[in-house]
């Protein structure tokens, strides 16, 4: 739901991992600005968005990262981007994803669990999307795939030359 997130994540994110995807740890934290209570998260968009959080972090969780990834961008890519109810059914049931198993675990106690995790795992910012590389935050305008060759991967790296 978040504008900016789809924009980088679809922009950015997916041509980082279509570049570089085998020679770096990608790690994809489904939280941005919300704020996590006791009894739950409170999204900057809204409920909705916390959902759509929720059913990507049981995504990663339950499908492991490649499946999670096409999920996540699938519901990015959907035209119901605006509805991940919507969106994640869509994505799941183009994806093989067992959609029931995944809406199950986004609106219970797994879900819950795995927003805290996410919740733990986000780091301070000061808008999202906020990207880091181990652990240094990185400008949205800056090339990630250039970036990671210039920085962290050295030149014998077909991608980076």
């Amino acid at each position: 739901m978040c504008p900016g997130c789809r924009s980088h994540f679809l922009n950015s994110i997916v041509p980082l991992q279509e570049t570089l995807g085998q020679y770096i740890n990608l790690d994809l934290v489904p939280f941005g600005n919300a704020i996590l209570y006791s009894n739950g998260p409170r999204c900057q968009h809204g409920e909705l968005e916390c959902y759509g959080n929720a059913f990507q972090a049981c995504s990663l969780d339950m499908d492991g990262f490649d499946k999670a990834f096409k999920l996540i961008e699938c519901m990015f890519n959907s035209n119901y981007f605006g509805n991940p109810k919507y969106s994640s059914k869509q994505c799941s049931e183009q994806l093989n994803l067992n959609y029931q198993q995944l809406d199950s675990c986004a609106t219970g106690q797994k879900g819950l669990e795995l927003t805290r995790k996410m919740a733990s795992k986000t780091p301070r910012h000061n808008y999202v999307p906020w990207t880091t590389v181990q652990g240094r935050f990185v400008d949205g305008n800056v090339d990630l795939v250039e970036y990671i060759c210039e920085n962290y991967l050295d030149n014998n790296v077909q991608a980076c030359n």
